[in-house]
């Protein structure tokens, strides 16, 4: 990924074209598919809906930074009105939640009560997650809006 990153920015040097490079963190919202890989948020909603046991690989603590596609979307929007040039912005929201607190926010929401079934760590697995969104702030004047919780709450109103 980052030699093509590298790639275009050489690119947008010798050419007219111009592009715009995305770093997106765990994105989430109605209709995510919980079948696909980094979906935890699709996943963990399909679970509780069907009231099975959720899984946890590793004791919960691991931390991930997650925006609304909502969100997202509205910086795809402006990154077009950008200048012609070679631009890379990270859209995380600063924020690092916990799979506990995840899970705490959709029990509270969703008024269930299982406790989740916790498994070995998976190899591989990143323990920690956060992203910054400085550039996105200083170039497309982006900051995510919506906040994990209320994000979650939106989750369950589309059923």
């Amino acid at each position: 990924k980052l030699a093509f990153e590298q790639y275009l920015q050489y690119l947008s040097t010798i050419s007219d074209s111009s592009y715009v490079i995305f770093r997106l963190p765990n994105v989430y919202g109605p209709r995510q598919r919980p079948d696909l890989e980094g979906g935890v948020i699709a996943i963990f909603d399909n679970l509780i809906k069907n009231n099975k046991t959720v899984n946890f690989f590793g004791d919960g603590s691991q931390t991930r930074d997650w925006v609304h596609v909502s969100d997202i979307i509205l910086a795809f929007y402006k990154a077009m009105k950008l200048e012609k040039h070679f631009h890379l912005f990270s859209l995380g929201s600063g924020e690092q939640t916990s799979l506990s607190k995840l899970y705490k926010y959709m029990l509270e929401i969703q008024a269930y009560t299982k406790e989740p079934n916790f498994l070995d760590e998976r190899s591989g697995d990143i323990k920690h997650m956060v992203m910054t969104n400085k550039k996105a702030r200083k170039f497309l004047d982006w900051v995510p809006k919506v906040k994990l919780r209320e994000g979650l709450m939106q989750l369950s109103d589309k059923d």
